[in-house]
């Protein structure tokens, strides 16, 4: 009788284990599964650079030609150097990195400095060329409600039309200072993509 049982226990366990691994093949043959991993990147580049030429006192189309042949373009410029009252040039360069066009969207460019005091007045004029018409005419952004001072810091929200997809787009842009007390002042640009 011990015996038995004892054959029978092990039949069962060789049973059981027979009917664990063929169930395990079924499983596995019916959960195959496949998996893709995707980086998702910004639809857009905002970088800053220097024209090589000035670009302040030329027309418009000479100023777009000048602003392609600045290098390096780069995330975050070094300090420049200016004065209060006076002018400076910088190319803006955004490129549309999706695979469809950008339109109707908002470049946000946030002025500040270390005194923690800028407000719209801060710049007289902000102008740049709208490199995506037929004709490029310098376009005053200053004094059209498109400034928002709060905490400090000044912002623009400049309307961006259309980007093309794949696209790079070249800005020439002017900023003149007011009467501002001396201050080390920060451009940060940002293009904001609705979902």
């Amino acid at each position: 009788m011990k015996k038995l049982r004892t054959k029978m226990t092990l039949m069962l366990v060789l049973g059981l284990l027979v009917i664990g691994g063929a169930s395990a093949a079924i499983v596995g043959y019916l959960s195959n599964t496949a998996s893709v991993e995707v980086e998702v990147a910004s639809p857009t580049t905002v970088q800053f650079g220097i024209p090589a030429k000035t670009i302040v006192g030329v027309t418009a189309q000479q100023a777009v030609n000048r602003v392609d042949i600045i290098a390096p373009w780069a995330n975050e410029l070094s300090p420049m150097s200016t004065t209060g009252l006076s002018t400076i040039e910088i190319g803006l360069k955004i490129v549309n990195n999706a695979d469809v066009a950008i339109d109707d969207e908002i470049l946000s460019v946030v002025v500040s400095n270390n005194n923690t005091d800028v407000t719209c007045a801060d710049l007289t004029s902000l102008q740049f060329i709208d490199v995506g018409v037929a004709v490029p005419a310098w376009q005053e952004l200053t004094g059209l409600g498109l400034c928002n001072a709060a905490g400090g810091v000044a912002t623009y929200s400049i309307p961006i039309n259309w980007l093309n997809a794949g696209e790079t787009y070249m800005y020439p842009v002017t900023a003149t200072f007011g009467a501002v007390s001396p201050a080390m002042y920060d451009f940060e640009a940002t293009m904001i993509v609705a979902p």
